[in-house]
């Protein structure tokens, strides 16, 4: 009989297990080459100063108390329920705000990034951060436009002009390295390629610049007239821009920065 009842309980803790709602990470993403801004309550640029978890008290372990426990008359069943979303709280250290912050450091909430969709921000590293405010606390999420910083050079360069009201160049853009991996790990290892000669061509005329310390390029007085653009790689390598070597349908003051990434050629 005992064994029967023992065989009952394992089957309703099972089923009370299979239950329990959890946190998984489902959103569409941004699309980051999009020339829209993506939407936030807060866009700034900003270092992180730390990364803390906040230490909670499991919510299936049994209550604290003092003195004496005292014996259970029946078996103690452990269910165990879903941790809150949020235990990372990020402290960031304002540099540059493009919406919606005023102050020097400002202190987020985001998952553990085990498929929660929290970011996994590191310390000392810069972000473009794209955070939204929800029932009194600032999150950041996977699905969110945030990105290093170093690979958010164009996307900087167009909300300065928006925040500023200035002219955004005629083409510009940002050539970087690759990431080996997809993941926002990879866009860690993404470099800015300084000193590489960028090309716009027309039907009637051919221009030059090279891409600045931060991978940003500029072309600024072109004639009015559509545009090929491409990128002169270093020995080994190639720039492209999706698949395709060449960017072929460009024009002055269109805002969507034309980026290019540079591989190492496998041939």
């Amino acid at each position: 009989m005992a064994a029967m009842w023992f065989r009952i309980g394992l089957i309703a803790v099972a089923f009370t297990l299979s239950t329990v709602p959890a946190y998984a990470c489902s959103c569409g993403g941004v699309d980051l080459s999009s020339c829209e801004v993506p939407p936030a309550d807060i866009i700034i640029r900003a270092t992180v100063l730390s990364r803390e978890f906040d230490q909670i008290r499991p919510s299936f372990a049994p209550p604290v108390s003092g003195g004496t426990p005292r014996r259970m008359s029946r078996p103690y069943s452990v269910i165990r329920q879903p941790e809150p979303w949020g235990r990372v709280k990020v402290t960031l250290s304002v540099s540059e705000p493009f919406r919606g912050v005023a102050g020097d450091t400002l202190v987020i909430r985001t998952g553990l990034g085990d498929g929660d969709c929290g970011y996994p921000f590191e310390v000392g590293h810069e972000y473009l951060v794209f955070a939204n405010e929800s029932q009194g606390e600032v999150t950041v999420t996977t699905c969110s436009a945030t990105q290093p910083a170093r690979m958010a050079i164009a996307r900087i360069e167009q909300l300065r002009a928006l925040r500023d009201g200035t002219n955004l160049p005629d083409v510009y853009g940002f050539v970087g390295t690759h990431p080996l991996r997809s993941d926002r790990a990879g866009w860690e290892q993404v470099e800015p390629m300084a000193g590489l000669t960028v090309t716009a061509r027309s039907d009637t005329a051919e221009y030059r610049t090279q891409t600045a310390d931060d991978g940003l390029y500029r072309f600024r007085g072109l004639a009015r007239g559509r545009y090929r653009l491409s990128v002169a790689a270093p020995p080994g390598r190639r720039a492209l821009w999706g698949e395709s070597a060449e960017y072929t349908g460009t024009s002055p003051g269109i805002p969507c920065a034309m980026n290019f990434e540079v591989f190492w050629d496998p041939e």
